[in-house]
């Protein structure tokens, strides 16, 4: 893994506020521009996987990790994503799925608008006041956010200490800022979540908000089959120059025209989809039976 010279993100960000871009108005100092639109011209101005990687450490893969392999710190540089099976045992799973569900079912999972409004002490009424700009019919699953200790030393905590071991694994290797959100999610039979990008592609090792890592925990059995249960996390990772083959896709998957490579992720007992936040859109496709995971979000 090798650093490479400074981006100009930033003058892109700038161009934006001082209205200096495609979406230039002369009479105002500030462009309002969607999310969507500001990906865009930050991944013209350049790939996003190449920003993402100048958040690597200098010799990074000298570091004896404790969850991640060589392989695997190798292809998150590399590819900006990679699947590791087994993260979690089996009996954790299924206790932790149990948990899951249990909660579901008690009314303490709730569609995310509402998930936030709780988590800052806001009435379920006033939820759309704290995000009003949010696409909330983007996504179909019932949330709630994690935090260590919390369950009491239960299955639930016991994945967050795993996903905690990781964070510990990537302080090694990526400039983190130290704090990371979990979150639980369950999807009902039908449920997805449109194609979104987590975090806006980032090189600077002070920002304290944009997310870093996406890591997510399946809490699904063991018998989940992605052709009869759906329910595959689709990524698409950017092709860079320096691929020695642009057709390659990591752990199979297509080339699709908009210069990514398209992967789908079947979401298995206790495997792990890790991924650069800021590189990497992704989606859930529907699934046909409850679909349950835990994600961290690292920064």
């Amino acid at each position: 893994m090798t650093k490479q010279a400074p981006s100009n993100s930033e003058s892109v960000l700038a161009s934006v506020a001082a209205g200096d871009s495609a979406f230039d108005d002369d009479d105002a100092d500030v462009v309002d521009v969607t999310e969507a639109e500001l990906l865009a011209l930050l991944d013209a101005n350049e790939n996003p996987l190449l920003t993402c990687r100048r958040l690597f450490l200098p010799g990074a893969g000298r570091h004896r990790l404790q969850v991640l392999s060589a392989a695997d710190a190798d292809r998150l540089y590399r590819d900006g994503v990679v699947v590791i099976d087994g993260f979690v045992d089996g009996a954790t799973v299924a206790s932790a799925r149990h948990s899951a569900l249990s909660m579901r079912s008690d009314g303490v999972l709730a569609r995310p608008a509402i998930a936030k409004a709780r988590s800052a002490g806001v009435a379920d009424g006033d939820a759309g006041a704290l995000d009003e700009f949010r696409d909330n019919d983007a996504r179909d699953d019932v949330i709630a956010w994690l935090h260590a200790g919390q369950g009491g030393g239960g299955p639930l905590d016991a994945v967050l200490a795993r996903l905690e071991c990781l964070r510990r694994d990537l302080s090694r290797l990526i400039a983190l800022r130290g704090t990371v959100e979990y979150q639980l999610a369950v999807y009902a039979p039908g449920g997805r979540y449109e194609k979104h990008r987590d975090a806006l592609p980032i090189d600077d090792p002070e920002d304290d908000l944009q997310r870093r890592v996406t890591a997510i925990c399946y809490l699904n059995d063991d018998e989940w089959d992605v052709a009869s249960d759906g329910g595959a996390l689709r990524v698409f990772v950017p092709v860079v120059d320096d691929d020695d083959d642009p057709g390659r896709t990591p752990d199979g998957g297509a080339v699709v025209d908009n210069g990514s490579r398209c992967m789908d992720i079947e979401p298995r007992a206790g495997r792990l989809a890790l991924f650069l936040s800021g590189a990497i859109d992704h989606a859930v496709l529907p699934a046909h039976r409850e679909r349950v995971a835990v994600t961290a979000w690292i920064r």
